[in-house]
């Protein structure tokens, strides 16, 4: 019997003007923050699998759009002094207390989240 195994990376990025990655430290978070205050940015994950041992390779990107509340700069400030945004795409966990800044979510949050796992899981057929 073969066995199958199934590789998958996936990557987050978002956009509002322009791509806006992890932050590189406080102040690129504030500054992203900022840009993403009160509008609407998409965030897109992109996921590629391959399946083993056949190399099988697919493909795909999940598009989410995101529009956040006018928040304060108190509110940022306080956000940035947890652990908690300094290593996402666009400076902020929509599964996290930044949460609470979403005023509109069109698309899955898993895709916001990270991994679109409900995509995933059609596109590939393997998943249970």
């Amino acid at each position: 019997m073969d066995r199958l195994a199934l590789v998958i990376g996936a990557d987050t990025v978002v956009y509002a003007d322009e791509v806006l990655g992890k932050p590189a430290d406080y102040q690129d978070a504030l500054s992203t923050l900022l840009k993403l205050r009160n509008r609407t940015h998409l965030v897109m994950t992109a996921v590629a699998l391959i399946e083993l041992p056949a190399l099988v390779e697919k493909t795909f990107t999940d598009t989410a759009t995101v529009r956040f509340a006018d928040y304060s700069m108190a509110e940022i400030d306080e956000y940035l002094h947890t652990d908690e945004p300094h290593d996402k795409a666009g400076s902020y966990a929509i599964q996290g207390a930044w949460g609470a800044q979403v005023v509109e979510l069109v698309g899955d949050i898993e895709t916001v989240i990270g991994l679109p796992y409900r995509r995933l899981k059609d596109y590939t057929g393997l998943l249970g």
